[in-house]
């Protein structure tokens, strides 16, 4: 690529976040003017990456309403110049975004909060696809070996596995939508839980209890079962019933 069409391409892409200087003399005029020109091309990027922000956070969507998520994703959009042409990746940081934006907070104060387990959602199936496949020993080994080699096993979530915590009941929230019922949901409960997917890649949610949840926590940071308690590991037999353990590791095996 030669230099002078990097510095358009370059200068386009700012022209596009607002910036019309460096671009709007190299554009022929006839019946718009190279500025009227840069609005056109501008509405159109704003719209086409509004439209990839309304596909990953349509919780989101629903719950600030039509009208304030468009302005939101324009203002994300004209702060976030795509980098590149693969839009997959496109929408994280959007709850900084909101945090920035206090008329939405004071709205809907879990806003926020719901971008990033919307994204978090996007996150698992991009791991699924993309992320290698674990290296480590089948569960069904793991009552072939010793007590002692036992405690040291570490069992290895899979890699699309996400753990996720909130001042508010998000997973209830998620489910409510699904299930277009809201008649239980206490929004205001804090709720903590793990996002993964399933053997198709789409992604699923699930709300955890207080042991469920710290026990995926070591899990996820590689402690030994022998460093584990035997109340957290009581739970073990429901969680690998949702097929995110991957195996386990031993060391001095691997």
């Amino acid at each position: 690529m030669s230099c002078d069409l990097a510095r358009l391409q370059a200068d386009f892409a700012r022209a596009l976040n607002g910036d019309n200087k460096a671009v709007e003399h190299r554009l022929t005029s006839d019946r718009f003017s190279g500025g009227q020109r840069l609005q056109i091309y501008r509405n159109n990027y704003v719209i086409s990456l509004s439209d990839v922000l309304a596909a990953g956070y349509p919780l989101l969507r629903a719950v600030i309403g039509e009208e304030c998520f468009s302005a939101l994703a324009r203002h994300y959009v004209m702060h976030h110049p795509l980098t590149c042409a693969d839009v997959s990746a496109y929408g994280a940081g959007l709850d900084s975004s909101i945090a920035a934006l206090p008329h939405i907070e004071q709205a809907v104060p879990y806003a926020a909060d719901l971008a990033h387990f919307e994204w978090q959602l996007d996150v698992v199936q991009q791991s699924y696809a993309t992320a290698p496949r674990p290296d480590c020993q089948p569960l069904t080994r793991l009552a072939a070996l010793s007590a002692a080699q036992q405690a040291q096993a570490r069992l290895q979530l899979s890699p699309w596995v996400s753990l996720f915590s909130a001042p508010y009941a998000l997973f209830d929230l998620r489910a409510a939508f699904h299930n277009d019922d809201f008649s239980a949901l206490q929004l205001a409960e804090a709720q903590r839980g793990l996002i993964a997917c399933d053997s198709d890649g789409q992604p699923w949610t699930r709300a955890c209890s207080d042991s469920e949840y710290h026990l995926l926590h070591a899990l996820s940071a590689a402690t030994p079962l022998g460093a584990i308690t035997a109340e957290l590991l009581a739970t073990l037999p429901a969680l690998t019933q949702l097929d995110i353990v991957a195996g386990f590791t031993l060391p001095g095996t691997e």
